[in-house]
């Protein structure tokens, strides 16, 4: 891997772990483009979700710290969403993506991403509640657990589960990515011992530039996702994972 590809991969997992267009299946697409395999992309992809994690922690720094800013309540629903992530995400995590390892398979589920995106035009008007309840935060934690699918967004179906249930949009993304903290930093330490034992020989500089690329696009996203929810204006990204959705199907 070159120092442009990490900054493109970078780039690319920065944008779409934060912007509903799933991160997976465009890391897939792209990999297969550029012809890129080895057991440097399982390392890779620890580095760039670790810097995807720092954008979230930096960009929530003043709700998060200190601990007792983030409040009891707030702090247990997160743990009761990580439950039904953890025993689903890991459950099915292999399976799943040993399943949609083609490209036309993600493509399909693109168009499901599209689908979820879409029904969210019409919870605008209705979502005004604050999230409170312990059914609302398993809801969201079982749909996080279900968006390891490739294909799938993870900010996507989890900001899309709090709409439906009428939880107003700033909650809604707060809490996506609130609970995105534990996920992903539990996803990333299972594969942690893995991919210390596959790192190949000089690729530091490689990785660290994955790293800042992901923290930066990743941070930028965020900005740009917590204006654009807050407008009702989230459907739209429907087009976009539509469009290569389709895209995906015809040329894979």
């Amino acid at each position: 891997m070159t120092i442009i590809q990490a900054i493109i991969l970078g780039i690319v997992q920065g944008l779409t772990e934060f912007l509903p267009v799933s991160s997976s299946a465009h890391l897939i697409i792209i990999q297969r483009f550029m012809e890129l395999k080895g057991p440097i992309l399982l390392v890779f992809d620890v580095v760039v979700h670790l810097g995807t994690l720092g954008a979230i922690v930096i960009f929530f720094a003043k709700a998060i710290f200190p601990l007792s800013k983030l409040g009891i309540r707030m702090f247990l629903l997160i743990v009761v969403a990580s439950i039904p992530t953890a025993l689903i995400g890991f459950g099915l995590k292999d399976w799943v993506e040993s399943l949609f390892s083609t490209v036309r398979l993600v493509g399909f589920a693109l168009l499901v991403n599209s689908m979820i995106l879409w029904s969210t035009r019409w919870c605008k008007d209705r979502c005004s509640r604050e999230l409170k309840s312990w059914l609302d935060a398993l809801w969201i934690g079982i749909i996080q657990g279900i968006a390891v699918t490739p294909g799938i967004s993870r900010s996507g179906s989890t900001i899309s589960a709090a709409l439906w249930r009428g939880i107003r949009a700033e909650d809604a993304f707060k809490f996506s990515f609130l609970i995105a903290i534990p996920a992903i930093l539990g996803a990333t330490v299972v594969v942690i011992p893995e991919s210390i034992e596959l790192m190949p020989q000089g690729v530091l500089p490689v990785m660290v530039t994955g790293f800042v690329s992901a923290f930066i696009s990743g941070f930028i996203a965020l900005r740009c996702l917590s204006r654009i929810v807050i407008k009702g204006q989230f459907h739209h990204f429907a087009w976009y994972t539509l469009v290569i959705g389709i895209i995906a199907i015809i040329f894979s």
